[in-house]
């Protein structure tokens, strides 16, 4: 067991969680996590035998400016089909993998701003797929930076700009 009660921790599916119980149920022991930053109270509960598949410890200052230098590195590219979009978005927003959180938000952001000059709306798809990449990330960075949630977006523009 590699967590601790009040321990913060990443899910791969459900982002920054903090530990609030290990509890046995059926014979088998789980952490009890607490979601945060959803809006509703949600509480998951995972298996220890699968903690090192699902969870992960925060990243360091010095990892985040890593991940962020990586961002900023970025080519900017625009995939115009939103079939093949969806389909490599779909893989990598599951990997559990920072690196491809931040291609995918940097990607739709461009895109979206491409779009905007347009006058025209980014889809759904995409915007839900942005949405759960910096759901899975900015929560993380946020008690990494010691900023507040709202204020990740901005402080990330500023470090892709300087």
């Amino acid at each position: 067991m590699k967590y601790k009660i009040n321990d913060h921790v990443i899910h791969k599916n459900e982002g920054l969680c903090v530990v609030n119980d290990i509890v046995v149920m059926v014979g088998r022991e789980y952490y009890k996590m607490n979601v945060i930053n959803k809006s509703e109270n949600t509480t998951i509960y995972l298996p220890i035998s699968k903690e090192d598949e699902m969870l992960m410890e925060l990243m360091t200052k010095n990892e985040a400016d890593i991940l962020l230098d990586y961002m900023k590195s970025l080519k900017e590219e625009i995939v115009e089909s939103s079939k093949e979009r969806r389909n490599e978005f779909t893989k990598l927003l599951s990997s559990g993998d920072k690196k491809d959180l931040v291609y995918i938000i940097k990607y739709l952001y461009l895109l979206k701003k491409d779009k905007d000059k347009k006058n025209v709306k980014l889809g759904e798809q995409d915007t839900n797929t942005y949405n759960k990449a910096c759901d899975l990330l900015y929560d993380e960075l946020a008690i990494v930076y010691d900023i507040s949630r709202d204020k990740v977006e901005e402080f990330i523009a500023n470090r892709m700009e300087s």
